[in-house]
């Protein structure tokens, strides 16, 4: 099954929380938690440093650097995800990868093709479907076009419409 067979509203919360916490290979959950997580692009992945992850209250706030090719950006635009430390299914396995590491240690020393196969082998979809996932799942939550925008480090708010696939339950009230 890939991501082209399925789209974000045939997995719920659950069902990608039960897949990442069921996967057998601990370095393939580590990533899957981190890339849900934040949203990141694969290459977006082996950016991400120790110590930019830190506990805030209740909260654990990850910076991530927005790689853009196509568009024009700022530089060195930043996204900052936020996970609840409630959500212990993603919190352990990101900690996880931060164990042993200096501040300055990137979390996943590993080219971007290297991720997107152990993602691929694990979960059978691409890897960038965990984006649309999370863009999904945050709008199930309540979350607006604009609050995507600044989650997901978005020029605009036309992205949304791609990347979060609602379904006609999503949209009663």
């Amino acid at each position: 099954m890939t991501n082209l067979d399925k789209s974000p509203q045939d997995y719920s919360y659950e069902t990608i929380r039960d897949k990442i916490t069921n996967c057998p290979n601990p370095l393939a959950q580590s990533i899957a938690s981190l890339v849900y997580s934040t949203g990141a692009r694969v290459s977006e992945l082996n950016k991400i440093k120790k110590i930019n992850i830190q506990e805030q209250g209740n909260y654990l706030r990850i910076t991530c650097k927005v790689l853009k090719k196509k568009y024009k950006t700022k530089k060195n635009q930043e996204r900052i995800a936020v996970v609840s430390l409630d959500e212990t299914w993603l919190i352990v396995p990101i900690k996880r990868l931060m164990e042993g590491k200096n501040d300055d240690d990137i979390l996943i020393p590993m080219y971007r093709m290297k991720i997107y196969r152990i993602l691929m082998k694990e979960f059978k979809f691409n890897p960038h479907f965990f984006r649309s996932l999370r863009a999904t799942h945050l709008s199930q939550r309540g979350y607006t076009a604009h609050h995507l925008k600044h989650f997901f480090g978005w020029s605009s708010v036309a992205p949304s419409d791609y990347y979060v696939g609602l379904n006609t339950e999503d949209l009663e009230y």
